[in-house]
């Protein structure tokens, strides 16, 4: 009998989110396509990255000494450092670009279904209904865009909902009761995947806790838990956040580009199929159904489906156009920095996706002869998604066997017009590195400033361009024993060159045997490192000087998640016997 009704409530639901996710990410297969999505090269590279390191064991947390034209850039240590390792794990295990872009699909496909599934029911939405609801969201552009353009806010989006079932929980009653594991392992992936994302989903549990602080009257219990919920968090993302943090104060890093013009890349409520910029037919009136009928009842709602809606609805607003984005984004660039307001509309979906299934549950309760209704109209909302979010995989997997394999993205060709055919040879090439080294893009993002200044008194991306990507110092790059880069090149005269190789504050620098101090390092505009030739053979080496506290951090991040694993392991089979 346990058996069964593990099947039916635990087993059918993820076996059909299983499918589900199988669905999406083997449209791949079916079509014989790699997908270059806009992000395609800045993310490959950074897993290729740590592909690199840990198939070689040239461990460094800091520079790239692999990937970026071996340029020695600070990527990973400000960016996903936990979520760029398990990557670059998996990378070693398929060791094919094509299967390793398959697998991350459908691992974030499934990893969204079942975390939207966990949210769905911790409102206790009933099975059928809460894998409609999950499969609904795993087919959204919100989580669809890693596939599409494996931009990493699909796997923010996947990994969100485990992080806001512990908002809800704290919201069901008066104890304000909420497991701080489960809310620090959720900040904690996040904070190892996706910084922004982190930020969406701090701002979104927000609302829930200072309600539940309001409502308890075990406050001093409350506050005692979510300090326990940090401090597990600090030791599960110790070595993500001192290395970002190292960089930053360090350095001043060239932020990601600053957009102005905003609202071109903010949530449209439109008619047609949802995408990431057009919230389509199917969610616009899912959306604003939810929030009207919660508004016009609202004394007659609990404080859980007040709260879920409000905090949906300011987040569908914050997304959409009808905010004065380009107004704010002239006068502040920090907003300007928040580039797609678009990005906002996952915790709407969250939120409103999970209000609507509550909604749609209760009217059903209250009018049993509708008892079905609900759930045939959110599978038939999740078949229209679902097959257009396939129809768009098919589309931009299509591109690969044409004559114009990278137009499903904005990247580039080096050198160019490389053969379509060549193209796909070179990604079926053992030697993955070759890849990475053709498929490019100008994004300087994370480079240093030389100096105090703004980004818009140098043009970032044109320097990259000269200085790094198409420098004409033809240089070996070689990885050393104690894993810094090194440089070698012949010249023919005697003169100041820039080489393709940036340095930071705690950059060490070896030219020509002979190491320079910092006063003596002379750097151009976006840190690319300037030294005098001498005629004839030419090397430089190039490390970072890395405090042992950081390797530490590093050893105490991972002992703590495995302890963690051992930990809960050890629990569910205790509360197993005690159930025997």
């Amino acid at each position: 009998m346990r058996l069964k009704r593990y099947i039916l409530n635990l087993g059918i639901p993820i076996s059909i989110i299983l499918l589900i996710s199988i669905g999406i990410a083997s449209v791949q297969i079916t079509h014989h396509g790699l997908i270059l999505g806009d992000d395609f090269s800045f993310h490959f590279n950074r897993f290729y990255e740590t592909y690199k390191q840990i198939t070689t064991h040239h461990i460094n947390l800091f520079q790239s000494l692999f990937s970026f034209s071996q340029s020695g850039r600070i990527v990973n240590a400000v960016y996903g450092l936990g979520f760029s390792y398990f990557a670059g794990g998996l990378l070693a295990l398929v060791h094919n670009w094509f299967e390793f872009q398959v697998l991350l699909s459908f691992l974030c496909e499934f990893t969204a279904g079942i975390t939207m599934f966990a949210l769905l029911k911790k409102i206790n939405i009933k099975n059928w209904l809460a894998v409609c609801g999950a499969g609904l969201y795993m087919s959204s552009s919100v989580v669809s865009t890693w596939g599409l353009n494996q931009a990493m806010t699909g796997w923010g989006a996947a990994l969100l909902p485990l992080l806001f079932t512990e908002a809800i929980a704290v919201t069901q009653d008066r104890k304000a009761r909420f497991s701080p594991i489960v809310l620090a392992v959720g900040m904690s992936l996040l904070i190892g995947t996706h910084l922004f994302s982190t930020m969406l989903g701090f701002l979104g549990i927000i609302p829930f806790f200072l309600v539940a602080l309001i409502r308890t009257n075990t406050k001093r219990k409350l506050l005692t838990k979510i300090g326990i919920s940090i401090i597990i968090t600090m030791f599960l993302s110790i070595a993500s956040l001192l290395t970002f943090i190292d960089v930053n104060l360090s350095n001043q890093l060239i932020k990601p580009w600053k957009n102005t013009n905003m609202l071109a890349s903010a949530v449209k409520f439109t008619m047609g199929n949802n995408s990431y910029f057009e919230l389509g037919l199917v969610l616009t009136v899912l959306f604003l159904a939810q929030i009207s009928y919660v508004t016009l009842s609202w004394s007659q709602r609990t404080i859980q489906e007040r709260i879920i809606t409000s905090v949906g609805g300011i987040f569908l607003l914050l997304s959409s156009t009808l905010v004065p984005w380009n107004f704010l984004a002239t006068h502040s660039s920090i907003i300007a920095g928040i580039q797609f307001p678009a990005r906002f509309q996952v915790v709407a979906c969250i939120f409103l996706l999970a209000g609507s299934a509550l909604t749609a549950q209760n009217l059903t309760i209250r009018n049993p002869q509708f008892q079905y209704f609900p759930l045939i109209s959110f599978f038939i909302m999740f078949m229209l998604i679902f097959f257009g979010t396939v129809d768009k995989m098919a589309t931009s997997a299509n591109y690969w066997q044409s004559s114009t394999p990278t137009a499903a993205g904005n990247n580039l060709i080096s050198p160019a017009g490389i053969s379509a055919d060549r193209i796909r040879a070179i990604f079926s090439n053992s030697n993955l590195g070759i890849a990475m080294n053709t498929v490019i893009k100008w994004t300087p993002d994370y480079l240093p400033l030389k100096v105090q200044q703004s980004h818009n008194q140098i043009n970032t991306y044109d320097l990259y361009g000269r200085q790094i990507l198409n420098n004409p110092i033809k240089v070996t790059h070689q990885v050393t024993r104690d894993n810094k880069l090194m440089l070698s090149w012949v010249s023919d005269s005697s003169t100041t060159v820039t080489l393709p190789v940036v340095v930071y504050s705690h950059s060490i620098v070896q030219v020509n045997n002979k190491a320079l101090r910092p006063s003596q390092i002379s750097v151009s505009d976006i840190g690319a490192l300037m030294v005098h030739q001498l005629h004839g053979k030419n090397q430089v080496v190039i490390g970072y000087k890395e405090n042992n506290l950081f390797t530490k951090a590093f050893l105490i991040q991972l002992i703590s998640w495995v302890f963690l694993i051992i930990f809960v392991g050890i629990k569910k089979i205790n509360s197993k016997h005690r159930l025997q």
